[in-house]
């Protein structure tokens, strides 16, 4: 009897033994290694990003774990960790763009209301931490022409990356991903916002607004230092708590929950392009 004891002591260690997990990831069509690849562990806050050669290196997973791929231009894939090769293909996303011609006759720009731009609260991120606001400018709807992320002066001389996320609204929590062609951008001490021009994606805005989220990143493994840009940070009682953040593959979750603010969302200026009704 203590023999069948140890032997399924043994054989439970094993099935749950922490152990690394490495691979290269590659476009499927042209063989070529995707870099900044968000790779985690299904529904937990651990995970790294690929390199430039696509390699990635991810520590801490058990055999019982499921490992989620992601990245913007290409379909999500997850693979358990058995079936982990030293090779994984990522399908690219084909986004279908509408053929929008914007003639300065015919179409006219609003911006939304970025409250508090001035606010000497700022909040720098993780590797694998995102934080998305929703942006609902009402009227009339149009297209996204340019995505205004106001930041704290950063002081670091090294650049770093952040990812621009857009989300359609799902009863007031960010839904399903809207995809971009390219949404990352290398963050210098000589950025003074973050200005994202998406006016070719021809991304429209639906009339119950969309989430604008950003991702920062960071390739080097188990690095887990605060990272900038420090986003700036609102809490005017005028508007209402709809910013949200979320490690990695876990669920999205207020902002105040994690700065411990009332009202706390980040200070965005989302310009779009509506068609002149007069």
């Amino acid at each position: 009897m203590k023999w069948m004891i140890l032997i399924l002591a043994m054989c439970l260690y094993s099935f749950n033994v922490l152990s690394q997990a490495k691979g290269v990831i590659v476009d499927k069509d042209t063989n070529r290694p995707i870099n900044i690849v968000a790779v985690a562990l299904q529904g937990k806050a651990i995970g790294t990003y690929t390199n430039e050669f696509g390699g990635f290196s991810l520590s801490e997973i058990k055999k019982t774990d499921s490992i989620l791929l992601k990245h913007i231009s290409y379909h999500s894939k997850t693979i358990s960790y058995d079936d982990l090769n030293d090779t994984v293909y990522l399908n690219p996303r084909i986004n279908c763009l509408n053929e929008v011609s914007i003639s300065p006759s015919k179409y006219s720009e609003e911006k939304s209301k970025a409250r508090n731009k001035n606010s000497n609260i700022s909040f720098a991120g993780f590797p694998g931490l995102e934080v998305a606001q929703l942006i609902n400018m009402g009227g009339n709807s149009g297209y996204v022409k340019s995505i205004k992320i106001f930041i704290k002066k950063i002081q670091a001389e090294d650049s770093t990356s952040v990812r621009l996320h857009l989300y359609f609204n799902n009863e007031g929590k960010p839904g399903d991903e809207i995809l971009l062609n390219n949404g990352i951008s290398k963050v210098s001490n000589r950025v003074k916002d973050l200005l994202f021009n998406v006016e070719s994606e021809k991304v429209e805005i639906p009339l119950e607004g969309l989430f604008v989220g950003i991702e920062w990143i960071n390739q080097i493994e188990n690095d887990q230092k605060q990272l900038e840009p420090r986003i700036l940070i609102s809490k005017t009682k005028q508007q209402k708590q709809n910013t949200y953040y979320r490690f990695w593959d876990k669920d999205w979750e207020s902002l105040n929950s994690l700065l411990h603010l009332e009202r706390a969302n980040s200070v965005i200026e989302l310009k779009k392009i509506v068609k002149d009704l007069r």
